[in-house]
């Protein structure tokens, strides 16, 4: 059996983005995550979250009210600037008895990504379980990308190989053909 090798992911792409606008929620959610050895961002709009996922995050924690009620679109366009190799999880903590409407930015949330919804008020050891869950999902979309990325440096290199190749034997060709003329005229 092969086994893979370890690859280095970042402190930053490992966090935990908070998209909890109302209240001192993000504060506390980061409290709870770092208590439980997340490292963790709040982020106070969409567009905070925007600039911070493009530093790296390994999941994303938001609550519905944040994407009310025009902000799954937005949200739905930054998921969609993915890397191909890139589907960062979401947590998506709604209240219990959500309307339709609320329903229906969920049902386009799942569409654009990886989404897991959580009802309020969400226990402390499911939230922690979730998250370890994603950050483990996104560790290895991580190790994904890495592979990715050394298959495209071995393409290149063997590309630049045959290349060489195919000189070499051109020229090859063309210096054999002077003394094969000669042979075959004799």
């Amino acid at each position: 059996m092969i086994m893979p090798r370890q690859h280095e992911v970042s402190a930053t792409e490992l966090r935990v983005l908070v998209l909890a606008p109302i209240g001192r929620d993000a504060e506390l959610t980061c409290e709870v995550l770092r208590a439980a050895g997340v490292g963790c961002q709040p982020c106070g709009s969409l567009q905070e979250l925007g600039r911070e996922l493009v530093a790296g995050a390994g999941a994303i924690l938001a609550t519905a009210e944040a994407l009310e009620p025009n902000g799954a679109p937005t949200f739905e366009r930054m998921l969609e600037l993915q890397e191909p190799w890139s589907d960062i999880p979401i947590v998506l903590a709604t209240a219990s008895g959500d309307t339709r409407a609320r329903e229906a930015s969920i049902g386009r949330l799942e569409r654009a990504g990886a989404v897991t919804v959580l009802e309020r008020p969400i226990r402390l050891m499911t939230l922690r379980s979730v998250i370890g869950a994603a950050l483990r999902v996104r560790r290895r979309q991580y190790e994904m990308r890495s592979l990715l990325e050394e298959l495209q440096v071995n393409v290149a290199r063997l590309d630049a190989e045959r290349v060489v190749r195919e000189r070499f034997v051109s020229l090859l060709a063309h210096d054999l053909r002077g003394p094969l003329s000669a042979a075959t005229l004799a």
